[in-house]
Order: structure tokens, then C-alpha cells, then sequence
């Protein structure tokens, strides 16, 4: 296993440091076994995320989201 290669520039991980801020979860951390992982693809297509979502069973439309009601009397 070769080691993990530093950033080119801090802003490149942004997203990540990010990630890791809300959900308190390193993104680019195994969660098994805790080595470095690293992106090999991204979408930029919408359309191929709904393909992709629908093909692992994932919903891939949004929920519905009800109007808001009027304050009780």
C-alpha cells in the first residue's frame, strides 16, 4: 500500500474538511479499516445520478414537501 499523496493545494479539500465539520465523518477516510481513500470519478451530469440512484434502489425523488399550515386559534 503506497502512501497517501499530500494535497496540491489546501482548497482542492475544502469540500471535505467541510463534510467532516457537519457530520463528524472524515469523507476521505475508510470507514473499515481508517486508510486514505481517494476519488477516482465524479458526475457531472444530473441525469446520471437519478440512473445511478435507481439502479441501487435509493429513492431519487425528492420527498414531498407539505405547505405550511396556519397558526392554531
Amino acid at each position: 500500500m503506497r502512501p497517501a499523496e499530500p494535497p496540491k493545494c489546501a482548497a482542492h479539500y475544502l469540500w471535505a474538511v467541510l463534510i467532516a465539520r457537519i457530520y463528524e465523518v472524515f469523507p476521505l477516510v475508510c470507514p473499515i479499516c481508517g486508510g486514505p481513500m481517494r476519488i477516482l470519478a465524479f458526475i457531472i451530469r444530473s441525469a446520471g445520478i437519478g440512473h445511478i440512484l435507481d439502479h441501487i434502489g435509493v429513492e431519487s425523488e425528492p420527498p414531498h414537501i407539505t405547505p405550511a399550515r396556519w397558526p392554531p386559534l
